[in-house]
């Protein structure tokens, strides 16, 4: 599917039609971020002429990151036909960071390719992430194609505190997350409100840093009340 993609890619680079705002998004381990590197090799392939934008110590990308991404957009390439911004983990935009791109996703420079990678467009603001031509990136499985804590976690409802305890132990919660996600999916029409529910666990705890075992408790007892 990988290699599918690339190939769009390169027909609309070789056409002349490729856009300038994409948001590649899907599961960890997807590869989302190789794919965007290997996209903007096609004209850049030293990348010289391309940013990478990333969380600081603190997990968030602050407006000063985005304001250096329009800075840096806006100038004329020298090395390549166009420039590149990549904002890697997107969720972690801060309100502010996000309002400020905005205006650069509405109006980008004709020589300019923005890409964000995320997990869920639904954690970033819909103003924002409309602005973007969105491509799903399906997840390399594990042998068994499943999170053992996530199946166990669906299967045992008198084991669900204790697998919350081991998943935070282990420092395991975005596989944990990302492991649900792929469950719940397979049936989304009788899992939506919960894979809604999800999604907003994930993005209150990325965009603001709330308590992990918080949230990981109010998913229990989402579960816990409604069923699964």
């Amino acid at each position: 599917m990988k290699r599918d993609k690339l190939e769009y890619f390169k027909k609309l680079l070789e056409n002349g039609k490729l856009g300038h705002t994409y948001l590649f998004w899907g599961e960890a381990g997807a590869e989302k971020f190789a794919f965007a590197k290997k996209l903007i090799s096609l004209w850049d392939a030293k990348f010289l002429e391309t940013a990478i934008l990333e969380a600081d110590k603190g997990g968030t990308i602050g407006i000063d990151k985005t304001r250096f991404a329009k800075q840096f957009l806006f100038q004329k390439p020298l090395y390549a036909p166009r420039r590149a911004v990549i904002i890697n983990e997107m969720e972690n935009l801060t309100d502010e960071a996000q309002n400020s791109l905005l205006k650069l996703a509405e109006e980008p420079p004709g020589t300019s390719l923005l890409i964000g990678i995320a997990v869920n467009p639904e954690n970033l603001f819909t103003t924002l992430s409309s602005r973007f031509l969105k491509f799903y990136f399906g997840k390399v499985p594990h042998a068994d194609g499943y999170n053992d804590n996530a199946v166990a976690f669906l299967k045992n409802k008198p084991a669900r505190g204790k697998i919350i305890e081991k998943v935070l132990e282990d420092e395991k919660e975005n596989e944990f997350f990302e492991g649900l996600l792929i469950i719940l999916r397979r049936d989304i029409m009788t899992n939506w409100r919960l894979i809604k529910f999800v999604n907003e666990r994930i993005g209150l705890m990325r965009r603001y840093q709330t308590n992990k075992k918080l949230q990981l408790q109010a998913i229990k007892e989402f579960v816990d009340k409604h069923g699964r």
